[in-house]
């Protein structure tokens, strides 16, 4: 069976399209980081009516003190930006995404040459 050829009337996604939850937003929903502090995890809601509970992550600054980034529902890995994405999972860090092949709008933008190398 032959795969499907891409259409090419299909608009290309990128990722800044994709709606997000950042750690800063569950930080000013909790109350502040003191209170984020305290928490191992949170619950977040999708727009279709799914829970999905995600963990906390802490890691230490550069001056003392630690941080919260969340963890990754896919791969597990710390990221302080999630995105809504597909039915499976609902949530993903983007590197998963970009392994998807969804990719940053700035990444596939052509490059000027540069004049001085011409010849």
């Amino acid at each position: 069976m032959m795969p499907n050829p891409p259409n090419k009337n299909r608009r290309r996604i990128f990722l800044e399209d994709i709606p997000c939850l950042r750690i800063e937003d569950i930080r000013r929903m909790v109350g502040g980081k003191k209170k984020l502090n305290l928490l191992e995890r949170v619950t977040a809601f999708l727009p279709d009516g799914r829970s999905i509970e995600l963990e906390l992550v802490r890691r230490p600054g550069n001056l003392g003190g630690s941080f919260a980034l969340l963890a990754c529902p896919v791969c597990t890995r710390p990221s302080r930006t999630l995105r809504l994405f597909d039915e499976t999972h609902g949530l993903a860090c983007p590197r998963c995404l970009q392994q998807n092949s969804i990719r940053y709008r700035s990444q596939l933008q052509l490059r000027r040459p540069n004049p001085s190398t011409e010849d």
